[in-house]
């Protein structure tokens, strides 16, 4: 998952605790299972240091990566969900 702009806020700590959309289990929950089932997250480098966003405060498992790597991981096969 390659999160970016205002959605980068899920990747703190604490910054999914009580987003929850209608009928849904939390976003941070739904986050933990997703790197559970080996899901990848990667956070937009720049979106971070706009928002100023540090490595020390990111949640277990993100990490930061730009779109010359997504653009990589897509290219050898990855699948596209928009």
């Amino acid at each position: 998952m390659f999160i970016t702009s205002d959605a980068s806020q899920v990747c703190v700590i604490s910054g999914a605790d009580k987003l929850v959309a209608d009928c849904m289990e939390l976003i941070a929950d739904l986050i933990k299972q997703f790197e559970q089932n080996s899901g990848k997250i990667w956070l937009c480098p720049v979106c971070a240091k706009v928002k100023g966003i540090v490595t020390v405060t990111l949640i277990a498992g993100v990490g930061l990566a730009g779109a010359p790597k997504a653009t990589l991981f897509l290219a050898r096969g990855a699948k596209v969900l928009a």
